[in-house]
């Protein structure tokens, strides 16, 4: 899978091929179809259980929520990790977050 675009505070979109390996059936795809107009700092990422997480920051400068996105295999689509964004600015602020990033544990301790 890629994440393409410029992807700064732009539609999220992105790209799997039909046959692994063979980028020539490199397909354009978009995941769940909600927040995902404002799409900034795209990151493919891999949780202790091995399955594909998508994080990403919805909105803009002042005003954007962390999504994070789960991949299920069996109907290869995209659902949504947690029910609700992790951070929500109420469009007023946003946090940057720093990470995730994957401890010796196998848990992605946060912070902000």
């Amino acid at each position: 899978m890629l994440a393409g675009d410029q992807m700064h505070a732009v539609r999220l979109l992105y790209f799997r091929t039909e046959m692994p390996g063979d980028i020539s059936t490199l397909r354009k795809f978009y995941m769940t179809g909600k927040n995902e107009t404002r799409c900034t700092y795209p990151k493919f990422m891999r949780d202790a259980d091995n399955r594909l997480i998508f994080h990403y920051r919805d909105g803009g400068s002042g005003n954007g929520n962390e999504i994070y996105n789960v991949y299920d295999l069996k109907t290869k689509s995209w659902n949504r990790l947690l029910d609700r964004s992790l951070t929500d600015g109420r469009g007023k602020m946003n946090a940057y977050m720093s990470g995730p990033t994957r401890g010796a544990d196998g848990w992605f301790p946060f912070s902000l």
